[in-house]
């Protein structure tokens, strides 16, 4: 996987200061793959663990407790000179990281939601909705474009309550 982006609208019912992981792609053994958390100060971070080397980027918008965000991750690696890294909430770019090396991300994990097979015990409680993948790297317009056309429906929701988590197998 060199270019791909992840974007989805994640609604917190309880920010409590502790990690709550609420999607991930990773086998929680080896290096390759990602995920996306609620961390201490109600911030997305983001784990990126390629082949070659393990990236974080840790947003600067404090989320809100049943509150929507719309959350995107941009990742680059046929950018020169090593590819790069975007987190994006609600429409604001909250962070880069750069160099990301020319290792892989493992494509044949389960993407969960809810929870992650690394990180047992730390559940997302809340909402999640309109979850997009795409094998490209959004441009900002196009972050833009979803931001503004895609919103939080209540009656198309995941919804992780704890103990509940979901995935894609």
């Amino acid at each position: 996987t060199s270019s791909f982006s992840v974007a989805e609208w994640v609604t917190p019912s309880r920010l409590h200061g502790v990690l709550q992981m609420y999607l991930a792609k990773h086998s929680g053994i080896a290096l390759g793959g990602y995920s996306k958390r609620i961390i201490a100060g109600n911030k997305i971070e983001v784990d990126l663990d390629f082949t070659s080397g393990r990236k974080i980027i840790t947003g600067t918008t404090s989320l809100g407790t049943n509150t929507p965000a719309f959350v995107c991750l941009v990742v680059n690696q046929s950018a020169y000179p090593e590819g790069y890294a975007e987190l994006y909430v609600n429409n604001i770019h909250n962070g880069t990281v750069t160099n990301l090396g020319t290792g892989t991300i493992n494509s044949t994990t389960n993407l969960t939601f809810g929870y992650s097979i690394a990180a047992a015990g730390y559940y997302f409680k809340g909402y999640i909705d309109e979850a997009r993948i795409y094998n490209k790297a959004l441009s900002q317009a196009e972050i833009t474009q979803l931001y503004q056309l895609t919103s939080p429906d209540q009656d198309n929701i995941i919804r992780a309550t704890g103990h509940d988590a979901l995935s894609n197998q």
